[in-house]
């Protein structure tokens, strides 16, 4: 290693001049001299400019122009301006390194000064006695990687780092260690203390990527880290804007702050880092990249909004109808195409907007290249992570703003993420139990000693268990004290390590502990799963079989005849997927291969292959082909391993369930988890949601909006002379008025309660909601023929004003309108207006 580190030194005095190196000898004293540094800094003019330069950019709001170094460390400070001094020739000299190896410096120079202002703005809250050594040390933890690509360029290379060399990744520390004998941490610690430059302990900059043991550390140490961290994930390495979330929401807690502080603390840093990045000259990162653009608070409601699809269940129909619906709602986009993919099985879709109804499947293809796209590709949003592209939302040319555009781009950054947990989810679902319940004869999971650790319900009954005899030994329970002993042969088996599997026909006789003779058979396989030995275990009554041979002969046929009663499809398939058994429900698919007939609906770990039969399959939800003349069936297929008979073929069994009614059921409860069931207009629960929501947008846009809130007059005398299903028309008939009447996708109306009504109005100025609400007093009467009238409460949300005082207002608005006789609008605090 000393080797290295001799070449780090040569390439650093090689990269640097002389005024990099006095500004870091100055940068480690506890004092540092004026007037050293201003001497240091004469010998190059032109960093004097640019020191002088960012002193007067607008995040040191200096009040007036800095015109001298003296006036600049006046109002800054010595230390201050031998940061940015040190922040610039640091920068300045690496980066015409960088441009000859034909590496992007200003990617990594981003990541370098965001961590070295965060090290010191959390060092600020966290060792503030340490602050300016956090700065220096998160400007200084990486410069042996920095350095190492012009003292050893071929080795750097072979490690396969990618263009943003100052990103970790997975397996980094270990790949350096074995190409240079030590990691970039352990390397640049010595480094600087073999020059004197002790920008701080070793363990700064040696652990600087131990998020995993941050406790573990000193306060200055676990700033490093974080600052780290941090910027990592602001300038989009990740990917993950997620990350991003989760990481802002955890520092506030670690820091023990507010929200408001954490905002305080983000911005300080975002705008810090701007101001560094506009003197410099250097670019800001690709606006997607740019998480640092966007608020804690709008990026938890994009991450809300995106986790619905996580929890879609009816496949990618229904994603593209999520995803729909917030284009819609949130941006106002109607007309959209996209495509939603597999890329593991190439199984594409694409989906366009239907004004009012569900997406339209536009077709499906083996390949993305081959959908058949009508949208241009002017606005396009790939839906993908780290790993492969999963889809793309296509968009009209024109219309969008700049800004909208951004915001879509953060909004498919959560959709990209959620869209993978959905397409992965199936795949994962635990399928032991399930499994034993549905087979047609008893099973049971057992541990190596022969303890019960699954049992299904007909194995249950058959022995006559209680529900909790889970851990019990199976042989006692089976027997044993009930006219039964202990079989030699069982003990034998589970005793001797290679023995695989046991069969054997045993009967029980009436006596004491059984009503009826039985004899039964009984097969036992050990096998291995996620890693932990088993014997799985079948068990049949074979009382009414005459003779071995004969059971060995109508086997098949016995099992078959059981399964026909069964109302889920059942199949047997040998190793290959062909079908060799399928009840009569499926009996069309015999001898075809249920791997090419039957199509997963989604991503399931592992393949859709004969390959996926090793181990223990988790249970497939798959498209499969109806008998002629009728529509495929959705079934959720169980895979289980049948014992291998002496000279037999392995087979498994296939359990498939009809899921079709349990997702129209899904869909339901969904629907009236929204909707007011007798109006489809929102329910009281939905309308908070939706009031919530548009508050917070509207604080953010500063675009108006406001509240309508009206009961019926005269409605009880409808109840009580003509009935409450006379009730129920008056009250559908004023859902329709509103519908007619709002604005889609900007006006939300909802039924209250009872004849209350409310509607969330955006983007209005109040002589606009006036006039609303007075179209809607004149569609009431006019189509109750007077009968009938409305009192109506309007309110507009005001600056600091809840959504619950909004709605109370509004509310009691309403009140006044009633109590002066109905018939009228009221503002709040304002007399009724006819």
């Amino acid at each position: 290693m000393s080797n290295t580190i001799a070449s780090l030194r040569q390439c650093m005095k090689i990269t640097f001049p002389p005024v990099t190196l006095q500004l870091l000898e100055e940068a480690v004293k506890p004092t540092p001299d004026f007037e050293i540094l201003a001497r240091i800094l004469g010998m190059d003019p032109v960093l004097t400019a640019t020191v002088l330069t960012l002193a007067n950019s607008p995040y040191y709001n200096a009040g007036q122009k800095v015109t001298d170094l003296n006036r600049a460390a006046t109002i800054l400070g010595t230390k201050e301006i031998l940061k940015i001094a040190l922040s610039i020739s640091y920068q300045k000299h690496l980066g015409e390194a960088f441009k000859k190896h034909g590496i992007d410096f200003f990617a990594n120079w981003r990541l370098i000064v965001w961590s070295a202002i965060a090290a010191e703005l959390l060092a600020e809250r966290l060792c503030p006695d340490l602050s300016d050594q956090a700065y220096l040390t998160a400007l200084l933890k990486d410069i042996s990687l920095l350095l190492m690509v012009c003292a050893d360029p071929t080795g750097f290379k072979e490690l396969g780092h990618h263009g943003v060399i100052t990103a970790f990744v997975p397996g980094q520390l270990e790949a350096e260690r074995g190409a240079w004998s030590a990691d970039h941490c352990r390397l640049t610690a010595d480094l600087l203390d073999e020059l004197n430059i002790s920008a701080s302990d070793q363990a700064c900059i040696a652990f600087h990527h131990d998020m995993d043991s941050l406790d573990a550390h000193s306060p200055l140490t676990q700033c490093i880290i974080l600052a780290t961290r941090w910027s990592e994930l602001e300038l989009g390495t990740s990917g993950n804007p997620a990350s991003v979330l989760h990481f802002r929401t955890a520092l506030q807690r670690r820091l023990d702050i507010g929200p408001e502080e954490m905002d305080e603390l983000f911005i300080r840093c975002a705008q810090r880092f701007q101001s560094m990045l506009a003197t410099l000259g250097i670019e800001e990162a690709p606006h997607d990249d740019r998480f640092y653009q966007h608020s804690i608070k709008l990026m938890q409601e994009y991450h809300f909004l995106a986790s619905e699809i996580a929890q879609a269940s009816d496949g990618r129909q229904e994603v593209a109808a999520i995803i729909g619906r917030h284009l819609r709602f949130i941006w106002d986009v109607r007309r959209w195409e996209l495509a939603l993919g597999v890329p593991k099985y190439n199984d594409w879709e694409l989906f366009a907007s239907q004004e009012g109804r569900e997406p339209a499947r536009l077709g499906t293809s083996g390949s993305r290249d081959a959908l058949p796209w009508t949208a241009p590709k002017s606005h396009s949003f790939p839906i993908v992570t780290s790993g492969p592209f999963l889809g793309e939302l296509r968009l009209p040319r024109q219309g969008l703003s700049q800004e909208t555009l951004r915001l879509l781009g953060l909004y498919v950054r959560f959709v990209s993420q959620n869209y993978e947990h959905f397409a992965l989810r199936q795949s994962v679902l635990e399928a032991k139990a399930h499994t034993l319940d549905q087979l047609p004869v008893g099973v049971a999971r057992l541990s190596p000693s022969g303890a019960i650790q699954e049992i299904n319900d007909r194995l249950r009954q058959f022995l006559g268990l209680p529900g909790d005899c889970l851990g019990r030994d199976l042989w006692t329970a089976l027997g044993e004290g009930k006219d039964l002993s202990r079989d030699s042969q069982w003990d034998s088996f589970l005793a001797d390590p290679g023995a695989t599997s046991l069969h054997k026909i045993f009967c029980l006789y009436k006596g004491e502990h059984h009503d009826t003779d039985a004899c039964v058979y009984l097969a036992a396989e050990k096998r291995q799963w996620q890693g932990r030995d088993e014997i799985l275990l079948f068990l049949e009554d074979v009382t009414l079989v005459s003779g071995w041979e004969f059971k060995a002969l109508k086997q098949g046929e016995f099992l078959e005849k059981l399964v026909k009663s069964m109302r889920d499809s059942v199949f047997t398939i040998d190793a290959t997927g062909r079908i060799t058994f399928a009840s009569p429900r499926v009996a069309h698919l015999l001898e075809k291969n249920l791997f090419q007939l039957a199509r997963p609906t989604s991503v399931h770990q592992g393949a859709w292959g004969p390959e996926m039969l090793a181990g223990a399959p988790a249970p497939v939800e798959a498209l499969t082909p109806g008998a002629p003349g009728e529509q495929p069936h959705n079934l959720e297929f169980v895979f289980s391993p049948l014992p291998k008979t002496p000279g037999g073929q392995k087979q498994w069994l296939v359990v498939g369930r009809d899921i079709t009614t349990v997702r129209r059921l899904e869909d339901k409860l969904k629907r009236l988890a929204l909707f007011d069931g007798l109006t489809g207009l929102l329910n009281h629960y939905q309308f908070h949601v939706i009031l919530e929501r548009e508050a917070q947008r509207s604080k953010r846009t500063k675009r108006p909006m406001g509240v309508l809130f009206f009961d019926l007059d005269n409605f009880k005398a409808v109840n009580d002379t003509l009935g409450h299903q006379a009730g129920d028309d008056v009250l559908r008939a004023v859902s329709r008025i509103l519908k007619a009447r709002l604005r889609k996708g900007m006006d939300y109306p909802c039924r209250y309660g009872g004849d209350e009504f409310a509607v969330v109005v955006t983007e209005v100025e109040p002589a606009q909601l006036m006039h609303l609400a007075q179209r809607l007093h004149e569609a009431v009467s006019q189509h109750f023929e007077g009968r009938l009238g409305m009192s109506a409460g309007l309110a507009m949300l005001e600056a600091e004003e809840t959504p619950s005082s909004l709605l109370r207002r509004a509310d009691k608005a309403s009140y006044t309108a009633k109590s002066q006789g109905g018939g009228c609008i009221v503002w709040s605090g304002e007399a009724p207006m006819p």
